[in-house]
């Protein structure tokens, strides 16, 4: 397995190199205030063009707008919104609408002191975002949490302050690649783990479900796993929750929030109902699985 997960970095390794050796070393760049209008280059006769914002006195970007502008055969660089014509000072860059402001862009390094970091932090914030997208629904927040901190979190202000922007956009890919593989990982472990319990190819003892429940996360799949445990083996399930401590308790009440809207909430209130079992705090659960059921108007599923 370790062979082949070097293997897989060595191939998007060479792939991001390839990559970066096509683009070229500037790009186009304009400031007003805390907005930042910059172009990088496709190829010879193109540019993406992307206009960033910064929160005040936060070093937060985010993409408030762009184009793709392609140069025609007069020399203007056109796309649906924007438009750009070069300048003796640089490129001159406005909006396609009448008296529509207009904005210089310069010329710089992708290593300029100027524009580095904005650019690595604002691509390292997109990369996040897209990394958490992915994340979530398969192995839920704090899945996602872990596999941020195990690749893209290793990337510390100070990297992002001196590394030129295309080498960081390279480095971003490979930690993307790698969190992809890992989140396929975690997904398929936790797939696993749900159709033994759904064929009781478990041990089916208080104690093991109970150790199953507390190690269970906020993703799709755990959501199944524990209606599952409820709807097939409801006895069981309350004998394991008679063993947890408070915090354990209190814990598992809370993961009924994250119930996808497949799971029909009013089937395991009625399992637990009919569960023989007596426990003081079995009502507990029911109630706030009535709740979730009324909050999420699933009563007529």
């Amino acid at each position: 397995m370790m062979c082949m997960n070097k293997a897989l970095i060595a191939v998007i390794f060479i792939f991001a190199e390839s990559l970066v050796s096509a683009q070229d070393t500037t790009l186009l760049f304009g400031q007003k205030d805390l907005v930042y209008s910059v172009a990088f280059p496709l190829d010879s006769i193109s540019y993406e063009f992307k206009i960033i914002r910064r929160a005040n006195f936060d070093f937060y970007y985010w993409q408030i707008d762009g184009d793709t502008l392609v140069r025609d055969s007069s020399g203007i660089f056109s796309g649906k919104k924007f438009s750009m014509i070069r300048k003796e000072n640089g490129f001159e860059l406005r909006r396609n609408r009448f008296l529509a402001s207009r904005t210089m862009l310069a010329v710089e390094s992708e290593c300029s002191k100027r524009v580095v970091f904005i650019l690595n932090k604002f691509q390292f914030l997109e990369d996040k975002k897209q990394l958490f997208e992915y994340c979530l629904t398969d192995i839920g927040y704090s899945g996602s949490s872990e596999v941020y901190s195990k690749t893209l979190m290793q990337f510390k202000d100070s990297a992002l302050k001196n590394t030129c922007y295309w080498d960081m956009k390279v480095q971003l890919e490979i930690q993307k690649e790698w969190a992809v593989a890992i989140t396929d990982s975690i997904y398929q472990a936790k797939a696993f783990k749900l159709r033994s319990i759904q064929k009781g190819q478990f041990d089916q003892t208080p104690g093991n479900v109970r150790t199953l429940l507390c190690s269970l996360g906020d993703s799709n799949l755990d959501a199944e796993l524990l209606s599952c445990l409820i709807l097939k083996y409801t006895d069981l399930f309350v004998q394991a929750c008679v063993l947890m401590t408070e915090p354990e308790f209190d814990k598992l009440t809370n993961k009924f929030y994250s119930f996808p809207e497949s799971i029909d909430v009013k089937k395991l209130i009625e399992a637990l109902n009919n569960s023989g079992i007596l426990w003081n705090k079995k009502g507990d659960y029911i109630k706030e699985l009535k709740r979730i059921a009324r909050f999420s108007h699933r009563w007529n599923k």
